[in-house]
């Protein structure tokens, strides 16, 4: 009678305990693989090698250009990582500004660009002044406010001048620069 039970029964325990590990397997196939949607994770969606883009004003000329040797797009926060990024801001009333370094990072819009590493900014010469470089590791620029933003150590060298700060704030509108603490000028008069 008991073999009878067991040889009935079985094959319904097999087939309850095959339903609980597919679905066991299921749930975990989805929670390793599914349960962390592909918006969740950063990975780049593409990428350009030798990358160039111009910003062009209501009057079609251009405000800005970016380059960059690698732009690498990453669709969970719209974000794209740059090598070598190359900035140029273009002024009717003033000289082009250029801003390079290793790195940059542009958030979502364009809205913030962030440059890090050897960061380097050349003001043309213009209106009777030399050319005047900023030199510092991390930078932060708004384009459409022409302002940009650092913590960092910065060196600002201009034709006999060199100052040394720590932190600044430029708004290329106003022709405002502010260094925000620890700040050393050294003038040389040239005759």
């Amino acid at each position: 009678m008991k073999e009878r039970l067991v040889a009935t029964w079985l094959p319904v325990v097999l087939m309850l305990v095959a339903a609980g590990l597919s679905y066991w397997l299921d749930r975990a196939v989805r929670a390793g693989a599914g349960g962390q949607s592909h918006h969740a994770r950063h990975d780049p969606d593409y990428y350009i090698d030798d990358f160039r883009a111009v910003n062009l004003g209501p009057d079609g000329q251009p405000t800005y250009s970016l380059a960059a040797a690698k732009m690498v797009h990453y669709p969970d926060d719209d974000s794209t990582a740059l090598t070598l990024p190359d900035f140029s801001g273009f002024a009717s009333n003033g000289a082009p500004v250029r801003i390079t370094a290793a790195r940059g990072w542009l958030s979502s819009h364009g809205t913030n660009v962030y440059f890090t590493g050897h960061v380097r900014v050349v003001r043309a010469p213009y209106d009777h002044q030399g050319a005047t470089t900023l030199t510092t590791s991390f930078l932060h620029l708004v384009p459409h406010q022409k302002i940009a933003t650092t913590n960092q150590a910065v060196t600002i060298v201009a034709t006999n001048t060199r100052v040394t700060a720590v932190g600044m704030e430029m708004n290329n509108k106003t022709q405002i620069l502010k260094l925000l603490s620890r700040v050393k000028a050294r003038y040389v008069k040239i005759h």
